[in-house]
């Protein structure tokens, strides 16, 4: 019985220790960052991006894949030029290389070819990017140097039109993330007036349609009254007759 107690004691805590784990984690994504920090994250994902690239460019089997690999190393390239040129000037550190996770994902995809790579290549550009645009809107929000908040904003659209190009190559048409996915739902300037023709030739043919249902009456009430009058006549003439 006290095996059992003490089992338990120890799973609860497990759990506890758990949950304080996650809840600190996600006070951490919620705090706004240091400029190193953004520095040393924004610099490390884009000597990955870079470097991933360049693995693309060599081991890709798609034509498309290949072309979104290059797009990426010449932004990228650039995007890293710039972000140094910032934190030269404020002397802060970028990252010497790429970080660990990036590390073990070169040596894992420099294990594949062809269309196998091509999977496991578009699939990690597609998390990368969604995690630089989540960073970047990060400081180019509650950054606290203007320069760094200036760089971040900019660089936001662009890393976006990225995630955008990876979905495409992937084969998978934008998770139509949020807004974009709403947007397509909505009907464009032609959907409205197609409709609205619709609508009106739909009017049109109910008022056709109601006029020949006039027409038809009225002609059936003139051929009531041209019955009605030739039997008045006839009852007319019967009488004369029998006077």
């Amino acid at each position: 019985m006290l095996k059992r107690t003490l089992l338990l004691a120890a799973v609860v805590g497990t759990v506890f220790s758990l949950g304080a784990l996650r809840a600190a984690a996600a006070d951490e994504d919620q705090r706004p960052l240091t400029d190193q920090q953004f520095v040393t994250q924004a610099s490390a994902t884009g000597l990955a991006a870079v470097n991933l690239a360049r693995l693309a460019l060599e081991q890709s089997s798609s034509a498309e894949v290949k072309k979104f690999a290059q797009h990426i190393l010449d932004d990228h390239t650039k995007g890293n030029t710039a972000l140094n040129a910032v934190a030269d000037k404020h002397r802060l550190q970028p990252a010497p290389s790429m970080d660990a996770q990036h590390q073990m994902l070169m040596q894992r995809l420099s294990q594949l070819r062809g269309e196998a790579f091509d999977k496991a290549f578009m699939e990690a550009m597609v998390k990368d990017h969604k995690d630089a645009v989540s960073l970047f809107e990060r400081e180019a929000k509650d950054g606290q140097d203007k320069d760094l908040k200036e760089f971040a904003s900019k660089a936001v659209s662009t890393l976006k039109d990225h995630l955008d190009m990876a979905h495409k190559a992937s084969g998978h048409e934008k998770e139509e993330t949020g807004t974009t996915k709403e947007r397509s739902k909505e009907p464009t300037d032609t959907d409205k007036e197609k409709t609205k023709e619709r609508s009106k030739e739909g009017t049109d043919k109910d008022k056709g349609s109601s006029d020949k249902e006039k027409d038809s009456k009225d002609k059936s009430k003139g051929s009531s009254d041209t019955d009605k009058g030739s039997k008045d006549k006839d009852s007319k003439d019967k009488d004369s007759k029998e006077r």
